[in-house]
């Protein structure tokens, strides 16, 4: 499976976590939280 993201493509396995954690970032976290429905506050 994966997404895609700013132009970018983000593999993730059949539990919808990053394959390569070094792609990890913000703009990764806020969309993943999104489509688990999410709020993330600061």
């Amino acid at each position: 499976m994966s997404f895609e993201l700013d132009g970018k493509t983000y593999e993730t396995d059949d539990d919808g976590y990053l394959v390569n954690l070094d792609e990890w970032n913000e703009g990764v976290a806020g969309y993943m939280a999104e489509q688990e429905g999410i709020d993330m506050t600061e």
